[in-house]
Protein backbone atom coordinates (compact mmCIF):
# COMPACT_ATOMS: atom_id res chain seq x y z
CA UNK A 1 0.00 0.00 0.00
CA UNK A 2 0.89 4.00 -0.62
CA UNK A 3 3.02 5.00 2.21
CA UNK A 4 1.36 8.44 2.73
CA UNK A 5 -1.89 6.78 2.96
CA UNK A 6 -0.49 3.98 5.47
CA UNK A 7 1.27 7.29 7.37
CA UNK A 8 -2.46 9.06 7.86
CA UNK A 9 -4.27 5.82 8.59
CA UNK A 10 -1.47 4.78 11.35
CA UNK A 11 -1.03 8.60 12.70
CA UNK A 12 -5.20 8.43 13.12
CA UNK A 13 -5.51 4.67 14.81
CA UNK A 14 -7.45 5.69 17.56
CA UNK A 15 -9.46 8.73 16.51
CA UNK A 16 -11.14 10.51 13.48
CA UNK A 17 -8.92 11.61 10.71
CA UNK A 18 -8.65 15.41 10.70
CA UNK A 19 -9.82 17.61 7.48
CA UNK A 20 -6.25 18.28 6.74
CA UNK A 21 -5.94 13.93 6.45
CA UNK A 22 -9.37 13.85 4.81
CA UNK A 23 -8.00 16.15 2.26
CA UNK A 24 -4.53 14.33 2.16
CA UNK A 25 -6.10 10.76 1.73
CA UNK A 26 -8.69 12.73 -0.93
CA UNK A 27 -5.72 13.82 -2.99
CA UNK A 28 -4.03 10.28 -2.44
CA UNK A 29 -7.04 8.16 -3.60
CA UNK A 30 -7.46 11.28 -6.54
CA UNK A 31 -3.66 10.20 -7.44
CA UNK A 32 -4.16 6.76 -6.91
CA UNK A 33 -7.05 6.73 -8.96
CA UNK A 34 -5.34 8.56 -12.55
CA UNK A 35 -2.46 5.83 -11.87
CA UNK A 36 -5.13 2.91 -12.00
CA UNK A 37 -6.59 4.50 -15.34
CA UNK A 38 -3.07 4.92 -16.70
CA UNK A 39 -2.11 0.82 -15.76
CA UNK A 40 -5.46 -0.12 -17.47
CA UNK A 41 -4.92 1.83 -20.44
CA UNK A 42 -1.53 0.36 -20.70
CA UNK A 43 -3.09 -3.48 -20.16
CA UNK A 44 -5.16 -3.00 -22.86
CA UNK A 45 -3.27 -1.59 -25.28
CA UNK A 46 -0.38 -3.56 -24.69
CA UNK A 47 -0.38 -5.49 -27.65
CA UNK A 48 -0.23 -3.12 -29.80
CA UNK A 49 2.00 -1.46 -28.24
CA UNK A 50 4.86 -5.12 -28.88
CA UNK A 51 3.34 -5.15 -32.60
CA UNK A 52 5.51 -2.16 -32.87
CA UNK A 53 8.24 -3.06 -30.73
CA UNK A 54 8.86 -6.35 -32.27
CA UNK A 55 8.95 -4.98 -36.02
CA UNK A 56 11.58 -2.38 -34.53
CA UNK A 57 13.69 -4.26 -32.51
CA UNK A 58 13.40 -6.86 -35.60
CA UNK A 59 14.46 -4.39 -38.65
CA UNK A 60 16.92 -2.27 -36.45
CA UNK A 61 18.96 -5.88 -35.53
CA UNK A 62 18.18 -8.09 -38.06
CA UNK A 63 21.80 -9.60 -38.10
CA UNK A 64 21.65 -10.35 -34.60
CA UNK A 65 20.51 -14.42 -33.07
CA UNK A 66 16.54 -14.80 -32.91
CA UNK A 67 17.12 -16.11 -30.14
CA UNK A 68 18.74 -13.01 -28.46
CA UNK A 69 16.14 -10.69 -30.01
CA UNK A 70 13.25 -12.54 -28.73
CA UNK A 71 14.90 -12.12 -25.30
CA UNK A 72 15.53 -8.72 -25.71
CA UNK A 73 11.66 -8.26 -26.54
CA UNK A 74 10.86 -10.88 -23.69
CA UNK A 75 13.09 -7.98 -21.33
CA UNK A 76 11.08 -5.51 -22.72
CA UNK A 77 7.71 -6.96 -21.45
CA UNK A 78 9.15 -7.12 -18.08
CA UNK A 79 10.24 -3.86 -17.83
CA UNK A 80 6.95 -3.04 -18.63
CA UNK A 81 5.06 -5.18 -15.90
CA UNK A 82 7.40 -3.63 -13.47
CA UNK A 83 6.73 -0.40 -14.58
CA UNK A 84 3.30 -0.35 -14.37
CA UNK A 85 3.01 -1.85 -11.23
CA UNK A 86 5.58 0.47 -9.74
CA UNK A 87 3.72 3.01 -10.82
CA UNK A 88 0.31 1.81 -9.84
CA UNK A 89 1.07 1.71 -6.27
CA UNK A 90 4.02 4.74 -6.31
CA UNK A 91 6.47 2.50 -4.62
CA UNK A 92 9.62 2.82 -6.23
CA UNK A 93 11.50 0.65 -3.72
CA UNK A 94 9.56 -2.63 -5.09
CA UNK A 95 11.65 -1.89 -8.17
CA UNK A 96 15.36 -1.82 -5.93
CA UNK A 97 13.71 -4.54 -3.74
CA UNK A 98 12.54 -7.08 -6.15
CA UNK A 99 12.69 -6.71 -9.80
CA UNK A 100 16.24 -5.34 -9.89
CA UNK A 101 17.70 -8.60 -9.59
CA UNK A 102 15.31 -10.40 -12.08
CA UNK A 103 16.37 -7.70 -14.46
CA UNK A 104 19.61 -8.11 -14.21
CA UNK A 105 19.53 -11.73 -14.19
CA UNK A 106 17.72 -11.98 -17.27
CA UNK A 107 19.89 -9.28 -18.90
CA UNK A 108 23.14 -11.66 -17.63
CA UNK A 109 21.78 -14.29 -19.10
CA UNK A 110 21.01 -13.80 -22.03
CA UNK A 111 23.78 -11.31 -22.77
CA UNK A 112 21.35 -8.63 -23.56
CA UNK A 113 23.18 -5.72 -22.41
CA UNK A 114 24.05 -4.41 -25.87
CA UNK A 115 20.64 -4.02 -26.92
CA UNK A 116 19.32 -2.47 -23.91
CA UNK A 117 18.99 0.78 -24.79
CA UNK A 118 17.74 0.28 -27.93
CA UNK A 119 14.75 -1.62 -26.43
CA UNK A 120 13.82 1.35 -23.82
CA UNK A 121 14.43 3.82 -26.55
CA UNK A 122 11.76 1.45 -28.80
CA UNK A 123 9.63 0.95 -25.88
CA UNK A 124 9.71 4.54 -24.56
CA UNK A 125 9.01 5.82 -27.97
CA UNK A 126 5.31 4.11 -27.89
CA UNK A 127 4.38 4.60 -24.55
CA UNK A 128 3.61 8.25 -25.37
CA UNK A 129 1.36 7.29 -27.97
CA UNK A 130 -0.52 4.28 -25.80
CA UNK A 131 -0.91 6.54 -22.88
CA UNK A 132 -0.82 10.16 -23.91
CA UNK A 133 1.25 13.03 -22.55
CA UNK A 134 -0.46 12.94 -19.29
CA UNK A 135 0.21 9.06 -19.05
CA UNK A 136 3.63 9.05 -20.10
CA UNK A 137 4.32 12.02 -18.18
CA UNK A 138 3.17 9.80 -14.76
CA UNK A 139 4.79 7.06 -15.86
CA UNK A 140 8.45 9.39 -16.73
CA UNK A 141 9.80 9.06 -13.34
CA UNK A 142 9.51 5.30 -13.23
CA UNK A 143 10.85 5.11 -16.32
CA UNK A 144 13.81 6.97 -15.72
CA UNK A 145 14.64 4.65 -13.00
CA UNK A 146 14.43 1.65 -14.40
CA UNK A 147 16.45 3.30 -17.63
CA UNK A 148 19.10 4.10 -14.76
CA UNK A 149 18.95 0.59 -13.27
CA UNK A 150 19.66 -0.77 -17.26
CA UNK A 151 22.09 1.80 -17.49
CA UNK A 152 24.16 0.32 -14.69
CA UNK A 153 23.63 -3.04 -15.59
CA UNK A 154 27.00 -3.88 -17.42
CA UNK A 155 29.15 -2.16 -15.26
CA UNK A 156 27.37 -4.36 -12.13
CA UNK A 157 27.76 -7.29 -14.15
CA UNK A 158 31.40 -7.06 -14.41
CA UNK A 159 31.10 -6.61 -18.42
CA UNK A 160 32.38 -3.36 -20.51
CA UNK A 161 29.97 -0.48 -20.77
Amino acid sequence: MNAKLNLILAQAENRYLTASEIQQLRQTLTHWRLRLEIYERLRERELGLWEIVARQIHTRFANIDPDQRDQALALSQLLLHILGKVMLFDYPQNLAEQEFSWILARVRVYQLDSLVGSVMTAVHGQLGMVLGTQGLATLEPYFQQITGVMNQAPALMGLAA
